[in-house]
């Protein structure tokens, strides 16, 4: 029985792409919204303000998926990336500074981080360790929960943009200068990935097994494999606003970039225009590179199920640590994606924001891979 099952879900995520692809404006130029992204799992975006009017920057802004704006935090030294951590918290490099610094819910900053140089972008890992570009030395740094900084990675050109990939193995890094994208473990071993001619290369992002990353100069987006195959996504290479389907739409010097926690919906930053921009991917779980990856069924108990407000997993395994969940609907497509903590084998998930239905869970962790399946009653 459980094969049968398995295999009608492994059907279903191999139908067609029939979701259109289509750019809207959502918001600028004022406030402006030049720089580096962050989405929060409600779909709010949070947006760096780093040119200012005049390579002054100093605001980081939220914005509603609605495009309602409001200044989130002041006071900063040309914010670049964004990222949240996995308990929540708002963390920012300040680009001129050199320092990282955390913004609270009512806009509160304070320093976690200081003498790093001209850091851009930055990413978390599953232990809370953050990894930042330094532009101005060429380095990637690690910086533990702690405050403990050391250098990963040295001797890139100008790194900006930051990723990475969903079972957190590899970092991804782009070159602003030479558009060299780099594959990067933990340990600090790297290697080239693939180089994009379109220069300068901005921010980028990472979901459903592709890199998105920013060509500033061209106008374009462009799409790029763990494999190294790379073409170009979106933009035409002429500079403008046009909205509408993805072949058509244009670009006015594309910088940031960030990926919606559901994984269907691309946001992008213009350094020129002060726009942000919005790309509807649609159901981009189907394909196959991008289906929901093969393992054990039932490796894990799930409980209450049905469930109304709150699920606890309880894993079959020894394991502990930070683990990685995706939920997917009836409809085949990603709609959550969240770290979490498990202590001897157990660890619980908030679901009050699932509609009604029934939702396959895939748990990435030490041993592999385990799905099952629960019900959202209400």
């Amino acid at each position: 029985m459980r094969n049968i099952i398995l295999i009608s879900w492994i059907v279903l995520f191999f139908w067609p792409n029939v979701y259109a692809q289509t750019v809207e404006t959502v918001a600028g130029p004022m406030p402006r919204i030049n720089n580096g992204l962050v989405v929060h799992h409600s779909g709010d975006v949070y947006a760096s303000d780093l040119f200012g009017s005049g390579f002054n920057g100093s605001r980081v802004y939220k914005i509603s998926p609605e495009g309602e704006s409001m200044l989130y935090a002041s006071g900063l030294s040309q914010p670049a990336g964004l990222v949240f951590s996995p308990s929540g918290l708002l963390y920012v490099a300040e680009f001129t500074s050199g320092q990282i610094s955390t913004i609270d819910t009512e806009g509160n900053v304070d320093q976690f981080a200081a003498g790093l140089n001209q850091p851009a972008d930055l990413v978390f890992d599953y232990q809370q360790n953050l990894y930042v570009t330094n532009y101005g030395n060429g380095t990637i740094s690690k910086i533990t929960p702690s405050g403990t900084i050391s250098t990963l990675v040295a001797g890139l050109s100008q790194p900006v943009g930051l990723a990475i990939d969903s079972n957190q193995q590899y970092l991804y890094s782009a070159n602003l200068n030479d558009g060299k994208i780099h594959q990067i473990d933990l340990d600090g071993n790297i290697s080239l990935l693939t180089t994009i001619s379109d220069l300068p290369i901005g921010f980028m992002t990472f979901s459903s097994g592709y890199l998105y990353v920013c060509s500033t100069g061209e106008h374009k987006i462009y799409k790029v494999g763990l494999d190294g195959d790379t073409s170009v996504f979106a933009g035409t290479g002429v500079a403008g606003s046009t909205n509408g389907s993805i072949d058509m739409a244009q670009f006015t010097n594309p910088d940031g970039i960030a990926v919606s926690p559901t994984g269907d919906t691309l946001y992008v930053s213009e350094n020129n225009t002060n726009l942000l921009r919005r790309i509807i991917l649609g159901d981009i779980s189907l394909g196959a590179k991008e289906t929901p990856a093969q393992g054990h069924l039932n490796d894990f108990k799930i409980y209450p199920n049905p469930a109304v407000s709150q699920i606890n997993l309880e894993l079959l395994k020894p394991i502990s640590g930070h683990v990685i969940y995706h939920i997917y609907n009836q409809d085949k497509r990603l709609i959550a994606a969240q770290n979490i903590e498990i202590v001897k084998g157990r660890g619980q998930i908030q679901i009050e924001y699932l509609p009604v239905g029934a939702y396959l869970i895939e748990i990435h962790h030490n041993y592999g891979l385990s799905r099952s399946r629960f019900v959202k009653l209400q």
